[in-house]
């Protein structure tokens, strides 16, 4: 019996860390500030890596999807950047010119 219960258990655990990273870390991120940098990392499959200045924290979050590289690319540094919690779309802000992006839903 406990061993079953061991298993459920860790089968939760597993099921649970698999949901894709669009709905663990980008849908409820939240965003509000300044782009401090952009770099890719390629000892992680040259994933797009953008770091943000917010009144109170710095946040990191990756693109990670062909599709939305674009939107990597438009960046730079000390673009103001906004995002609100679920949802996909990015806004960026460059010499009070407000540009949209549209994340691609994930599979």
């Amino acid at each position: 019996m406990r061993k079953r219960v061991f298993y459920c258990i860790i089968c939760i655990l597993i099921l649970l860390g698999c949901q894709s990273y669009q709905k663990r870390v980008l849908i409820p991120l939240n965003l509000n500030g300044v782009v401090e940098s952009t770099w890719i990392d390629y000892n992680n499959h040259a994933t797009r890596v953008i770091i943000v200045q917010g009144s109170d924290s710095l946040k990191e979050f990756y693109v990670i999807r062909e599709e939305n590289i674009s939107f990597y690319e438009k960046i730079q540094k000390g673009d103001s950047i906004f995002k609100d919690a679920n949802s996909l779309k990015f806004y960026l802000l460059r010499n009070g010119k407000k540009m949209k992006y549209v994340f691609n839903k994930y599979p």
